[in-house]
């Protein structure tokens, strides 16, 4: 299932890409594409969350805020460039989760693994 939901997450992340291409060059479909994109790749940051392969449960939270800071961040884009509301706020909450999972994880003490 995680090696399914990778290649999912390229397939959207491609999607994405040619939905930036055509909306900066004015063709049509370029908002359905985007929608469709980014929707998805948000949905594979949520879906990762469950498939996490985790040492401890400190990893698993740090995972877990760490997806959850993507997928809102993307979906934060995705509203900026579709000009909804609350867009600002989808992208700030998503920039400060993700910065505090990866701090959090910095500063988290390394594991010993003897053998």
């Amino acid at each position: 299932m995680k090696n399914i939901l990778e290649k999912a997450r390229i397939a959207a992340l491609v999607i994405s890409l040619i939905g930036g291409a055509f909306k900066l060059l004015h063709w049509p479909g370029a908002n359905i594409t985007l929608v469709v994109g980014l929707g998805s790749l948000s949905l594979c940051h949520l879906l990762r969350i469950f498939f996490v392969e985790a040492l401890n449960r400190k990893q698993k939270l740090i995972h877990y805020f760490s997806n959850l800071g993507i997928a809102c961040l993307v979906m934060g884009v995705l509203f900026t460039l579709m000009h909804w509301p609350s867009s600002r706020f989808m992208v700030t909450a998503g920039i400060i989760g993700w910065a505090l999972s990866y701090a959090v994880e910095f500063f988290m003490p390394a594991e010993n693994n003897k053998q």
